[in-house]
């Protein structure tokens, strides 16, 4: 009986090591200057081997993944108590940023500035997002304007994208250029978008952000949330720019239409409305709104392009629910 008892504990470690190990679909290391960038820039992996998210984030690099900077917790269990992993994977920079969760390459791209050169989302993208979407609104001159007030840091803005083939000269010329036309969005830009639309939503004069969700005093403050919190790119701390510049100014019949659409555009991530928006996907999207309802889009075309922006901001989402392991 104790004999059967061994054989059974062995087969099923070896269960558990086909399951885990066994390379199915391992890809060869299209991915090595993505994954050496990430390095470069200080971006830390933690995980655990047993953990079924860690294995599909290492998988969608492949042979690569060998250049990410990776923390095994279960052999490097004192480290990661020191950073107080408390989920896996859990992604962490060198600025503080922090994310628990499987996030895929787009992701991991878009929050480095690492330049991902190929559609490597592990599914078919829709055909506008391979070739890009023309949305129906302009910067104009915005993306100098939030420079001079200091919203954006335009030395911390550009160093995010240091040595990736992202800042290029059409994205400078939406940071310093005045008269801007309209925006496209590609796989390509998707990141910068965000950052700058996230900027706006921030620090654009706003009654979402004065008499919202945002300042409901059960959160400890608006400063609290990762929408302010982990804008980093600002000059001075986030909550000083906080709803501050009248960058847009909407008419009485603007503002209702952005609130009302807010209170129904909710991000793919979480349950929470635009109206409420707490993380920087939110407060971009509320940039995005503002702007859209200044430059006279119908509500119908704000649901539509919310729709469009948030299939290149969340392009994993189907097949990332539930995308963390707890410790």
């Amino acid at each position: 009986m104790k004999k059967n008892y061994w054989i059974l504990i062995v087969a099923a470690a070896v269960a558990v090591s086909v399951y885990f190990f066994w390379p199915e679909g391992e890809v060869s290391g299209n991915y090595d200057e993505f994954a050496r960038c990430l390095s470069s820039k200080g971006a830390i992996m933690y995980g655990a081997y047993w953990c079924p998210h860690c294995q599909n984030e290492k998988k969608a690099f492949g042979d690569s993944f060998r250049f990410v900077d990776y923390v095994e917790c279960t052999q490097e269990t004192k480290k990661c108590l020191a950073e107080k992993i408390n989920g896996y994977p859990t992604w962490t920079f060198p600025d503080g940023r922090r994310f628990e969760g499987e996030l895929g390459l787009e992701k991991l791209s878009e929050l480095s500035g690492c330049l991902l050169e190929k559609d490597t989302t592990g599914f078919q993208s829709s055909p506008q997002a391979r070739e890009g979407t023309a949305l129906p609104v302009g910067l104009g001159d915005l993306g100098a304007k939030m420079i001079s007030v200091g919203v954006i840091d335009a030395e911390k803005f550009e160093s995010l994208y240091a040595g990736s083939a992202i800042l290029d000269d059409d994205v400078r010329e939406l940071l310093y250029k005045a008269d801007n036309g309209n925006l496209e969005m590609t796989q390509k830009n998707s990141g910068v978008i965000l950052n700058l639309l996230w900027a706006l939503g921030l620090g654009n004069k706003n009654d979402v952000l004065d008499f919202g969700p945002m300042k409901d005093q059960r959160y400890g403050g608006a400063g609290n949330f990762a929408s302010t919190g982990g804008w980093i790119l600002a000059k001075g701390d986030a909550m000083e720019h906080y709803s501050r510049h009248p960058f847009i100014i909407l008419t009485e019949e603007q503002q209702k239409l952005v609130e009302r659409v807010a209170k129904n555009v909710y991000r793919p991530c979480c349950s929470n409305s635009t109206y409420f928006p707490d993380c920087n996907h939110g407060m971009a999207m509320l940039g995005f709104l503002e702007l859209m309802a200044s430059q006279g889009v119908g509500e119908k075309e704000m649901y539509d392009y919310a729709a469009k922006v948030n299939a290149y901001w969340f392009p994993e989402l189907n097949q990332n629910a539930g995308s963390s392991c707890a410790v």
